[in-house]
Parts: C-alpha cells; sequence; structure tokens
C-alpha cells in the first residue's frame, strides 16, 4: 500500500520529469511556451526530498520501489550523463524558498526604500522564483549551477541575464550591481577567496558583497551555521565592508525538503572609510544557549533579540545528530511573523 506521503512524492516527481520533457522539447523545436507550459514550469521546486527515492542508491544502485525504479530509469534516460550527475549533485546545495520568505524579503527591500528599477544579482537563481516575484522594473542576472533549473529560468524569463555556470566562474564588475537577493546554497565544499578558506555559504555572501555598490542592500537565506560558527574571523572580514541590519532565525522546515536551521539576513554594503552603523554588533561573537540541558554556540544576535527567533528551540528533529545540533520548532503560520 503506497502511503500518502509516497503518494505525493511520486506526484512531484511526475512534475519533475514533465518539467524536463517540456525543456527538452523547446530546446528543440524553438517554440514559443504555451501558458500550460509555464504553468509547468514554475511548478518544477527542484528534486528536493524526491531526490532519495528517484535516484538510485549509490552503493547498491537500487531504488527504493519498482514504481520508484520506474521514473528513476525514465529521468536518467531523459538526460546526457553530464546533466544527469549536475542534477544529482544539486539537490545536496540548494533548498528551494518557500513564497512567503520571498515576498518577506521583497517587502524588507520596500521598507528600506530600496528602488524597483535597479539590477539586482540573484547568485544561486533556481527557476527563477525571486525573480517572478519581483517588480517587472527589475533586472536581473541570475546564476545557476544546474542546467536543467538554468535552463527553465531562462525559458520563464527570457528578458533577464541567466548564465548557467558556477558562481565560482562568474565574471561580473566588483562595486556593479544594486542589490543582492537569494538562497544561498549549502554544503561542505569549501573555496578560496579574499585569502581566506570559506565554506560554500560564506564564498556566496562574501563575493555577491564584492559585486555590490556601496549603499547596496543585500537580503538572503544563509545556513545557520554562519551566524553560530564560533570562529568569528569570516564574519569579523565581512563586516569590514557591510553593516547588518538585522537577521531572523527561521524554524526547522522553512525551506522546502529540508530541516536545516537557516536565517533570513539583510546587510547594507558601505564604502571606503564609513565606520560601520550595525544594527546590534553582537552578531559577530558566539554565547553558549542552555537547550534542554545541552550548552549550544548559538550567535549572541539572537540571546540579544529572542524575538526574532520564529520558535522555540528544541533538540528534536535535528538534521545532524551531533551533541551541538539544534532545531527551532514552531507551530504557528509564518506569514505573521515575517511580516512583522
Amino acid at each position: 500500500m503506497i502511503s500518502a506521503q509516497s503518494h505525493g512524492l511520486l506526484a512531484q516527481a511526475e512534475t519533475i520529469l514533465d518539467a524536463i520533457e517540456i525543456v527538452q522539447h523547446i530546446n528543440t523545436t524553438q517554440n514559443p511556451l504555451t501558458q500550460e507550459q509555464v504553468t509547468t514550469l514554475r511548478r518544477f521546486a527542484g528534486f528536493g526530498p524526491t531526490a532519495l527515492y528517484l535516484f538510485d542508491n549509490p552503493v547498491t544502485k537500487k531504488y527504493r520501489t519498482p514504481a520508484w525504479e520506474h521514473l528513476g530509469e525514465r529521468l536518467k534516460a531523459m538526460l546526457s550523463p553530464e546533466d544527469y550527475a549536475g542534477a544529482r549533485r544539486a539537490v545536496l546545495t540548494a533548498y528551494y524558498t518557500p513564497g512567503m520568505i520571498i515576498k518577506a524579503l521583497f517587502d524588507a527591500f520596500t521598507h528600506l526604500g530600496v528602488p524597483s528599477d535597479i539590477r539586482v544579482l540573484e547568485p544561486a537563481c533556481g527557476i527563477g522564483r525571486f525573480i517572478g516575484a519581483a517588480s517587472h522594473k527589475m533586472s536581473f542576472t541570475g546564476i545557476e549551477i544546474d542546467n536543467i533549473s538554468g535552463r527553465i529560468a531562462q525559458l520563464l524569463y527570457p528578458g533577464h541575464d541567466i548564465r548557467i555556470e558556477d558562481f565560482r566562474d562568474t565574471n561580473l564588475a566588483d562595486g556593479s550591481m544594486d542589490a543582492v537577493i537569494g538562497n544561498f546554497p549549502f554544503s561542505e565544499l569549501t573555496l578560496e577567496h579574499w585569502n581566506m578558506r570559506l565554506s560554500l555559504h560564506e564564498f556566496f555572501l562574501a563575493k555577491s558583497l564584492d559585486k555590490l555598490k556601496p549603499g547596496a542592500i543585500l537580503g538572503v537565506i544563509i545556513t545557520h551555521y554562519f551566524l553560530d560558527r564560533q570562529d568569528p574571523t569570516v564574519r569579523q572580514r565581512i563586516a569590514q565592508q557591510a553593516d547588518l541590519l538585522g537577521a531572523i532565525r527561521l524554524p526547522s522546515g522553512a525551506l522546502d525538503g529540508t530541516k536545516v536551521v537557516a536565517d533570513v539576513l539583510l546587510m547594507k554594503k558601505r564604502a571606503p572609510g564609513v565606520p560601520a552603523q550595525h544594527v546590534d554588533a553582537s552578531w559577530l561573537a558566539t554565547a553558549p544557549l542552555m537547550i534542554e540541558g545541552v550548552a549550544v554556540p548559538v550567535s549572541r544576535y539572537f540571546h540579544e533579540h529572542p524575538e526574532m527567533v520564529l520558535g522555540t528551540w528544541s533538540r528534536a528533529n535535528r538534521l545532524y545528530g551531533s551533541k551541538t545540533a539544534y532545531s527551532v520548532q514552531t507551530s504557528g503560520a509564518l506569514e505573521a511573523p515575517l511580516a512583522t
């Protein structure tokens, strides 16, 4: 008997395959998209939790069930080996963003006085969810490493500069962008930047700040490890050129398909020589927080501003099993607290 969850995941997998078939059909025919095809492409939300089923086990090469084997082998037959490998890699780092969080970021831009006729960089644009929610006056440069998601973004938003490439290879002039928005990927990969060894999310933040004009705003979703990292060196380096305007700790599961704890982060690029004006300099440090009897290092910003944590600290339903891992549990809807 197929559970309701499995049935839902099978339906998501069918949507993924339908979207890929549309991309391949348009690539071949060069026909304009129909409205029905646009609707299907916009429903593509990445592989997310379906990846555990739609891809075979990398060790045993087996699928969970015959039904998943049928869909998985269909996917493998549809894609080139390069695209298949790329899709498999992308599920490890990309978490798709719910519309209410996207809206909250654009509302924050409006509150901060960010104009609508600006150049915006989105370093991991997926299929273009942020672009689709933005003012039509905004001009986006979207970077997407996954060929499937990037091609969908190109089809849906042909008036914007969508580049299918690794953000490491992106060539943009420093100080050329009016804003940065998006959801930064997260993995254990480390990269060299600023003569430092940075984690993937730190690299995305550092390079994004390089591309911003002085006075420009960055609004992103980033893993909690950025603010919770006990070594403050990277935050101190970032604080040399940008001010923290605010941060919100999202509850576990706020991002589609993952239990990861993430933050909404708002920063403003400073001009050289301008003194720092952080909303609260406590974001540069961490301090132990007792969570169910365990001392867990957490950003001092959230010690000082508990109202910016959208839930209750917990040791239940953790993504990782380490001693200092935790979750943020909530039973309420996010729309209201995100809007405040």
